[in-house]
């Protein structure tokens, strides 16, 4: 299966952040050693759905979904 994914985050910022080992510990769900792709991907929109709803009252003349630029400002799709 192919890491989860979001428009922000993915699985691979997690692992970077917190160490795949850590990740495959939190999300193992099935107790196979591995990270469950669907609860990582849950977890991957919930913290999604926090920073547009964030962004959304921070910059109201904006929607979502957003992009980033190499600068880090937002910018519409």
């Amino acid at each position: 299966m192919a890491p989860a994914k979001g428009t922000l985050i993915s699985q691979t910022d997690l692992e970077n952040a917190i160490s795949p080992q850590t990740v495959a510990q939190l999300f193992n769900d099935n107790r196979d050693g591995a990270a469950a792709e669907g609860a990582v991907q849950s977890v991957i929109n919930r913290a999604e759905a926090e920073v547009y709803g964030y962004l959304a009252r921070a910059v109201p003349e904006i929607t979502a979904p957003f992009t980033f630029s190499a600068s880090g400002s937002a910018l519409l799709k």
